[in-house]
């Protein structure tokens, strides 16, 4: 017997395993029949507790060895254990910078405990695995090749306080994996006479691993509850109203309304009943529980579908079962027979994912909750299509997830076609205002695109990798999800519609029930359509070579779509140039309000942009009208470890004139395996801003009388050349600014550094401790006055470069989609946005400097979750859920060279508490800061104060 092996140590084995399948030869005529399996038949007596969300009770284990080993002990997942610090999962998590398992309290960490252990009557122990989530049950003998063996167990499982594939929300319970379940001991991979354990911590990517089998349950829980589930309902009559049990007894192909209940009885919480189910040939037993539902369903071939749904939104799942019964009747006439007599359909708002069981799938509220786009018809139609590539032909998901989810993510591209068309297929057409906004697009598009975007940025990764290794979640949603499902796609081109879908089918039906490897997909491919295809999958499987739209979806010309950058719905055309419009709004204090418009074309891949936008203000500067143009550039690269951008842009007007380019470049010498590091470097130049600019302005720029109307401003060399770089590490961030020179009347040279450093440990995530350590200064102008007073010229900085204590000089322009602004700044006149010394207390004050030292602290208190998750707004690959977090801040600033009330040479200090909300539509970012206490208080003010900051912020 092969001992368990940790899986990331075996990750690279695999990977190299799979892409050398891919030029294996072609495989013989008549294949072999599928290998040896084990088999594991459950019975599962436990009780649902929802109060201290823990279901406990026995389970008895009857495993039959079909390997040729022997074997004195078997290897169980103790999946909800892998929600606690110290698992694979965390250590998973805090790779990619989340804290959410490791700063789980105990109290709500996820278990399931084995209390004891009997084997074929004997007392066993149950000793702990290499991680948190494994057991391991010693044997009283050798388990011999053909023998059997009969386990019980104890045990007691809770729910953790986070939900990652199964979870909680409320009194709503949806249970993936939530007892005890045995490894699979499968064939080694190329040697099918011995097995080994393929027992991987589960560490958050793929689906779960299991033998078939039978499964009897008996699942006790308050009666206010209705249970939907993988198995079959063997007592109906003693959990189903009269009523409920007649309306599914009369079923047909119309769909009908079983049962609505917004809410249960509170005498039926005090009650018991016990829900009898059982299941044949799966590999896993899921089920909810809810307490208010709304229950729809038809009948149709045979196979009852059913869609249970919160409610509140049954609207929106009206006429889901007839999507589902049409995927399922077209995938059974093209793969195969449905294995089961029922399939149901249950919308969540407690996952974040839509996720795929044996004759069950949840949907997540992310996923169906726009009901302007098509995107729950189109993720309806993949959990469908994973009834048979995951629920019947079931391959190891951590290791080579692409087998399953790329055929699902493919027949659900094909079934939304079939229904909606190859154009426009995913949103919902709408008014004339809709199409002007919202982006006409379809699925095979959006494959395509995401795929090149992704790809020419360097993050392709093979897509034969185990699902932990890849190094993001974007990284293995591009390889297994839509590389794999182009994978498909450009086979069906290759070998005609007929013979692909022979090709598939005769795969499915030869590994129904059974564990398939990439080398028996690549081997069923090429028995089928007796076509050699090493070089096709070595192309797609072998490596991380850029793909490449098919020649004849290529329609030429030149598409015009509004550039819904708001929305973050634009998608460029991977069939044609794409031109982009959009209107340019702009208003300032100086300026009024102004008016353009901006163009962008793209190539189908994406390789370069070009860009040019004019905008003329309402209000002319000294009567001459100045409009604003600008033009841009970039060139993108990218390589099998280095990959970059090279950037240009210049614009002119309003007083001032910009100029600057710049390079980025990412160094990744193992994606799967090194965390990434990048260089950027960009040179700018900025014109000052233009001396009739700041007549506009009455005040004191130095505490004098001289005001700006009697000022003249000598700029006849105020360019400022600038050098940016910017190095990323997950432990470090540092930025900083280099002007070369500026030459002054009189021939002074000036240099500044301007600079900021952010340290944090780590475990600095977002919502985790964060020190701002900043230092900067900023040139100097000479200024000329008129008065006989003036004691000649001097040096002074402009008003609209001071750093302010809680605002930002020209280059750290505040620049929302939301709210776009140019020019001129004032301090009534626009959002704050933390910026320069960033002392938040005294946004309100005419305190501005040229020179700055600041120290800001930031740590967190609370976190809560609001509302639904959605995708939709966000642009994202995963659904996101709104969120508000509470946090404490304290600043400290000292100041050089001030102008304004309080003199110069001053430091500030603040204290306060923030409220930040994240995850709102249109990415953006909402924040409260509350200053409660000030070190140099105004007159008449107390050092403790409530004050408030609003400031926004988005991802674009």
């Amino acid at each position: 017997m092969t001992t368990l092996v940790g899986f990331r140590h075996r990750a690279a084995w695999f990977a190299l395993a799979g892409c050398a399948a891919a030029w294996a030869p072609p495989a013989a005529a008549a294949p072999e029949p599928p290998r040896w399996q084990q088999s594991a038949d459950y019975r599962l007596e436990v009780e649902l507790d929802p109060d201290a969300r823990v279901i406990s009770g026995r389970e008895t284990l009857t495993y039959l060895n079909r390997s040729p080993d022997t074997l004195r002990a078997l290897t169980f997942h103790l999946y909800h254990r892998a929600v606690r610090p110290g698992t694979e999962l965390d250590r998973a998590h805090r790779r990619g910078d989340r804290w959410d398992v490791a700063d789980l309290e105990p109290s709500r960490w996820g278990e399931c405990e084995v209390e004891s252990a009997r084997v074929d009557g004997q007392p066993r122990p149950f000793v702990p695995g290499p991680d948190p989530s494994l057991g391991v049950l010693e044997l009283p003998g050798p388990l011999a090749p053909g023998d059997s063996v009969r386990a019980v167990l104890s045990f007691v499982d809770r729910f953790p306080g986070i939900n990652v594939h199964d979870g909680f929300r409320g009194r709503e319970f949806f249970a993936g994996e939530w007892f005890p379940k045995v490894a699979v001991y499968a064939p080694v991979p190329g040697d099918p006479s011995r097995g080994a354990w393929h027992a991987d911590p589960y560490a958050g990517r793929g689906e779960f691993f299991a033998d078939f089998g039978s499964y009897e349950v008996a699942l006790t829980l308050p009666a206010s509850y209705l249970v939907v589930a993988t198995g079959s309902l063997l007592n109906p009559d003693e959990v189903l109203p009269s009523e409920v049990r007649l309306r599914l007894r009369g079923l047909g192909e119309r769909e009908v309304l079983v049962w609505e209940r917004p809410g249960p009885p509170e005498s039926d919480r005090n009650a018991l009943v016990t829900w009898r189910l059982g299941a044949e040939r799966v590999h896993d037993f899921a089920f909810a529980a809810m307490e208010s539902f709304t229950w729809r369903a038809l009948r149709r071939d045979g196979v009852t579908v059913s869609a249970v749904c919160p409610p509140g939104d049954a609207g929106t799942w009206a006429g889901a079962p007839g999507w589902a019964a049409e995927v399922l009747a077209d995938l059974a006439a093209r793969l195969g027979p449905y294995p089961h007599d029922h399939l149901d359909l249950v919308g969540t708002r407690a996952l974040s994912a839509s996720i795929e069981k044996p004759a069950l799938v949840w949907i997540s509220r992310a996923h169906y909750a726009d009901t302007r786009s098509r995107r729950f018809q189109e993720v309806l139609a993949h959990e469908v299509a994973h009834q048979w590539f995951y629920g019947t032909v079931a391959n190891d998901e951590a290791r080579e997830a692409f087998l399953d989810e790329g055929p699902a993510t493919w027949l659900a591209l094909k079934s939304v076609e079939r229904r909606y068309g190859g154009t426009h297929n995913l949103r919902a057409p709408g008014g004339a205002l809709a199409r002007l906004l919202v982006t006409p697009d379809d699925q095979r598009s959006e494959h395509w695109r995401a795929l090149l975007d992704w790809e020419r940025r360097g993050g392709g990764e093979p897509m034969g990798l185990p699902a932990d290794s890849f190094a993001t979640q974007t990284a293995y949603i591009r390889a297994v999800y839509t590389r794999g499902a182009l994978m498909l796609d450009a086979l069906e081109r290759r070998l005609g519609p007929q013979h692909m879908e022979q090709a598939l089918r005769d795969y499915a039906s030869r590994w129904s029930f059974g564990h398939p490897t990439t080398a028996d997909f690549l081997s069923a491919m090429e028995s089928s359509t007796g076509e050699p295809l090493d070089s096709f999958f070595g192309f797609w499987l072998g490596g991380v070579a850029r793909a490449h739209p098919p020649a004849e979806e290529w329609r030429g010309g030149v598409a015009l779509q509004f550039a819904n950058g708001v929305a973050r719905l634009q998608a460029r055309r991977v069939d044609r140039a794409t031109l982009w419009w959009r209107p340019m709004l702009t208003y300032n204090r100086l300026d009024g309000a102004g008016a353009g418009l901006r163009l962008r074309l793209e190539p189908p891949d994406g390789g370069w942009t070009l860009g040019v936008g004019g905008a003329l203000p309402t209000r002319s500067l000294e009567g001459a009208l100045r409009p604003w143009l600008d033009g841009s550039a970039a060139f993108r690269f990218a390589g099998r470890t280095l990959r970059g951008e090279l950037a240009l842009d210049a614009a002119r007007g309003e007083g001032r004139s910009r100029s600057r380019g710049g390079v980025t470049l990412w160094l990744q010498p193992d994606p799967a395996r090194t965390p990434r590091y990048a260089v950027r470097a960009g040179i700018e130049r900025w014109l000052l801003f233009h001396p009739e600019y700041l007549r506009h302005r009455e005040g004191s720029p130095n505490g004098d009388s001289v005001s700006w109307g009697q000022t003249t401003w000598d700029v006849s060399a105020a360019g400022d050349w600038m050098f940016r770089s910017l190095a990323v590490r997950p432990e470090f961030q540092a930025r900083g600014s280099m002007p070369s020179s500026i030459d002054r009347t009189g021939g002074d040279r000036f240099v500044r550094f301007s600079g900021a450093l952010r340290l944090h440990a780590r475990r600095g995530g977002a919502d985790r401790a964060r020190v701002r350590l900043a230092a900067g200064t900023l040139p100097t102008l000479e200024v000329r006055a008129v008065l006989p007073t003036d004691p000649g010229p001097r040096p002074i900085a402009a008003p609209q470069e001071l750093f302010r204590l809680a605002g930002a000089g020209p280059h750290e322009e505040f620049d929302h989609a939301l709210a776009r602004s140019r020019g001129v700044f004032d301090t009534g006149g626009h959002v704050v946005v933390a910026g320069g010394a960033g002392v938040r207390g005294y946004f309100d004050r005419d305190v501005v400097s040229r020179r700055f030292a600041a120290a800001n602290l930031e740590a967190p208190l609370a976190r809560a979750w609001f509302g639904p998750e959605s995708m939709i707004w966000s642009g994202l690959d995963e659904p996101r859920r709104p969120q508000v977090v509470a946090l404490v801040f304290a600043d400290a600033a000292r100041l050089g060279g001030v102008s304004g009330v309080d003199g110069a040479g001053a430091t500030y200090a603040d204290a306060g508490f923030s409220l930040v909300g994240r995850g709102l539509p249109w990415d953006l970012t909402v924040r409260l800061d509350f200053p409660v206490w000030l070190s140099r208080p105004a007159g008449g003010e107390g050092a403790v104060r409530a004050r408030w900051l609003l400031s926004l912020g988005s991802l674009f």
